[in-house]
């Protein structure tokens, strides 16, 4: 049960971070790709909606709805997809302390972008810093079954954007 709880707070996590890419402005230039830096920093363990900051060439904040490979970002003007995968995975809890790290690192794949989005592409690298502390049971135990009472995920993403010319 604990892997599981594990395995979906990553996919979460993972999903919000990659999925957190902001918007193209209209003077941004369409033909060369530029670096973009994405931000998401979350105190939910559960939410299937994260908040983004994007910044570089442009800056832009929104919303992330979080899938299992793919993510949807909305932001004003439009949306496009996030399809992501995991390369790197390491978590540990402490039984005495009962603190949670976790760092997973991966890549990502960015499309199907509609209104501002359309035509958008791109590809990158994140990763994603997790702690959480974990309640205690009536015996003094890590209760490993529920969410962390206390959460915090701090994740990081860069790589180019382009978007084709209309």
């Amino acid at each position: 049960m604990r892997r599981t709880l594990i395995a979906a707070i990553t996919t979460i996590l993972a999903a919000a971070l990659i999925s957190g890419f902001g918007s193209l402005g209209a003077g941004a230039s369409t033909r060369s790709a530029r670096t973009e830096h994405f931000q998401v920093m979350s105190t939910a363990a559960t939410s299937n909606k994260q908040s983004l900051i994007a910044t570089g060439e442009f800056t832009a904040g929104g919303t992330d709805i979080v899938g299992r490979t793919t993510d949807k970002a909305v932001f004003p003007g439009g949306t496009f997809t996030i399809k992501h995968h995991s390369n790197v995975f390491t978590a540990n809890v402490n039984s005495h302390t009962c603190l949670f790290t976790e760092t997973q690192r991966g890549t990502y794949r960015l499309g199907h972008g509609t209104g501002r989005y359309a035509g958008i592409s791109g590809s990158g690298r994140w990763v994603v810093h997790i702690l959480g502390v974990f309640a205690r049971d009536s015996k003094g135990r890590c209760t490993h079954l529920s969410a962390p009472r206390t959460f915090q995920a701090v994740f990081t993403a860069a790589g180019p954007i382009r978007r084709r010319p209309s």
